[in-house]
């Protein structure tokens, strides 16, 4: 993961278990702008 979005996530009290691995997180947006550009 992204050290500064790790920071930025942990400043609002986000924190990912300490089990689990790095993911990646996009926003809604953006994975429909690349399956509409996928599909057209």
């Amino acid at each position: 993961m992204n050290e500064s979005v790790a920071v930025w996530y942990d400043r609002y009290g986000a924190a990912p278990p300490e089990d689990a691995p790095p993911t990646l997180m996009l926003p809604l947006a953006v994975i429909e702008t690349a399956l509409e550009k996928t599909v057209n």
